[in-house]
């Protein structure tokens, strides 16, 4: 389990992180820092696909992609910034999308209030 605090939702042995190269086509198009701080922004990005790809809620998320509230910030920042939708652009182009890559991604969700789930009061 190492540094996970959620039992529901360990990283699994093995899980896919980014690899250099892919790191190499995404990291131009975000916004970052240099030296230390591009590879916290490098280890908050993964942190932002294991959390889309396990539904892991945010204040779950674990430790070692960096402190949960900076990772869920920064998410929300380039999400409404359109930083995200820019970099899903370039790299999955419509050109690329018609030669038969198919690529999805779902924005459905149930707003509940924060009470069903599960935050904390106060």
């Amino acid at each position: 389990m190492g540094d996970c605090r959620c039992h529901t939702c360990p990283i699994p042995e093995g899980w896919p992180q980014l690899t250099d190269e892919q790191w190499e086509q995404l990291a131009p198009l975000l916004p970052q820092g240099t030296g230390s701080r591009a590879e916290t922004t490098r280890r908050q990005v993964n942190g932002m696909l294991y959390a889309l790809e396990t539904g892991c809620p945010w204040r779950l998320l674990p430790t070692q992609f960096g402190p949960t509230g900076l990772v869920e910030t920064r998410f929300r920042r380039w999400a409404s910034g359109g930083v995200l939708r820019t970099a899903y652009a370039h790299l999955y182009p419509p050109k690329l999308l018609a030669q038969g890559r198919t690529v999805v991604i779902s924005n459905s969700y149930v707003k509940v209030h924060r009470s069903a789930a599960g935050a904390r009061a106060g």
